[in-house]
């Protein structure tokens, strides 16, 4: 990892190309503690790095004055290497070694993780952050080699294909693979396939595992401005974030906050009229468009349609899912807007779509939810039954919609 050094001492190490990586993570370590944490919150913390192999960047930030320190490293070696170079140099840092992965200390807590020089010698960077996550209570400090590469919009447009709930979820962003031997000291511990990732996926993961105020604190640009070989051909960045729990992505929530949104909103009575007048009489022309219907030139159409009608994000989502099953979807619109104003011919309705065969499941369980909604206010004793078959949906939060909504 670095270099040891002490005064009439010859040093311990040798980084070759990478001269000045590990005086370069020390710097930038130190300074993100002492800008997050007060002198006294330190005293009372807990730091643990992961893969910390000597324990050198531990020794680094020691006079700080942990709580406790701990090395996590799975090369015994290492461990070795780490207790003799401070007998050697008669170093008493209180770092605290222990033999193992992660596995090891999966059921323990640590204020700060560190993890430096690991991250692209794992087989899933999703997972092993997520574990990391997992770990940490206050924050997280990373450092891995990257890739310069950003997602083109045809890239993204073929993986998001499959209309995920939320905006975030739909992220996208790269990662390489390639396959890596454990024959040397600084490579994966098992003969395995190995991710590589973008500094925007590891902001991203970190992001989904309750991470806020995620920072790059050097840049690949940066990183090799401080090494002595800058034409090494492999970029590195160190990244840091602050745990928040509440900030952590919940599937519930984003399923419960989409749903209302699209119960809530409607399309225009107007544009209903248009769409059904355009797309579903049973004359030639209009069968003609209702066929024509793709994802790419609904596109187009929703464009149009959004200004010319002033529809809100949500009226524009709808409105784009249409082309999904235009016919089915559009009936529910119009059932939605008959709520509104009858609730009697709006439950025979919605009772008259969910005869279709072959319905649309998602207008199905809506459709359902909402003659729930109408049988809890009416008292009617057919709520029951329709409850068990909104049941049969186990994800629909059909429970919180209603709370909501009645409440």
């Amino acid at each position: 990892m670095g270099v040891w050094k002490k005064d009439g001492l010859t040093p311990i190490g040798n980084e070759e190309a990478l001269t000045g990586r590990s005086l370069l993570m020390a710097k930038n370590l130190r300074k993100f503690i002492i800008e997050s944490f007060s002198n006294q919150e330190i005293k009372n913390l807990s730091v643990i790095d992961v893969g910390a192999h000597d324990g050198w960047l531990l020794n680094q930030i020691s006079e700080l004055g942990f709580s406790k320190m701990f090395a996590l490293e799975p090369r015994i070696e290492n461990i070795a290497r780490g207790k003799l170079i401070r007998e050697h140099f008669d170093i008493n840092d209180k770092v605290e070694f222990l033999h193992g992965d992660l596995n090891s200390v999966k059921d323990q807590k640590f204020d700060i993780v560190i993890c430096t020089g690991v991250l692209y010698h794992v087989t899933s960077i999703p997972d092993f952050l997520q574990q990391l996550s997992s770990i940490t209570l206050r924050a997280i400090y990373l450092e891995s080699r990257v890739i310069n590469l950003k997602v083109s919009r045809k890239i993204k447009n073929q993986i998001t294909l499959d209309n995920t709930l939320s905006d975030f979820l739909n992220d996208v962003h790269l990662h390489a693979i390639k396959g890596e031997t454990n024959y040397g000291g600084g490579s994966t511990y098992y003969n395995t396939i190995v991710s590589i990732p973008t500094v925007d996926s590891v902001r991203y993961i970190l992001k989904y595992n309750g991470f806020k105020k995620i920072e790059t604190k050097v840049s690949p640009k940066e990183f090799k401005q401080n090494i002595r070989k800058r034409n090494y051909p492999a970029n590195f960045a160190i990244i840091s974030g602050l745990k928040d729990e509440a900030q952590k992505f919940s599937q519930a929530k984003a399923i419960i906050s989409y749903e209302k949104s699209y119960l809530d909103y409607s399309l225009p009575d107007t544009l209903v009229k248009f769409l059904d007048k355009t797309f579903l009489q049973k004359h030639l022309l209009s069968r003609v468009l209702y066929f024509s219907v793709n994802s790419k030139n609904w596109k187009i159409i929703t464009k149009v349609l959004k200004t010319f009608f002033s529809l809100n994000s949500m009226q524009t989502r709808i409105l784009f899912d249409l082309h999904y099953d235009i016919g089915s979807k559009l009936e529910f619109e119009k059932g939605k807007n008959l709520l509104r104003i009858d609730k009697l011919s709006s439950k025979i309705f919605f009772e008259t779509l969910l005869e279709r065969p072959n319905l649309d499941w998602r207008v199905t369980y809506r459709s359902l939810y909402f003659l729930l909604i109408l049988a809890r206010m009416s008292g009617d004793s057919e709520s029951e039954i329709i409850e068990d078959i909104v049941q049969s949906n186990p994800n629909f939060p059909y429970q919180e919609l209603i709370n909501a909504r009645l409440s």
